[in-house]
């Protein structure tokens, strides 16, 4: 049976800079308990990141062009 992990993410937008940051927390499904060292990536661009010990990952200041 696959695992299937949770994925939470808050998105802030800042209109006078035009940069976007994504914050958010990865999850195993069945135990809730945050997931350390995934590879969390954006689609269509070459953007990724890892989450940390606790879950976390964030993407700062993305552009339109990221």
């Amino acid at each position: 049976m696959k695992k299937y992990l949770y994925l939470l993410f808050f998105i802030s937008f800042q209109s006078f800079a035009q940069t976007t940051t994504i914050n958010g927390i990865v999850k195993d499904k069945e135990t809730l308990q945050p997931v350390e060292d995934v590879v969390v990536s954006i689609e269509k661009t070459n953007s990724h990141t890892h989450t940390d010990e606790a879950g976390k990952f964030s993407f700062l200041s993305l552009s339109d062009s990221s």
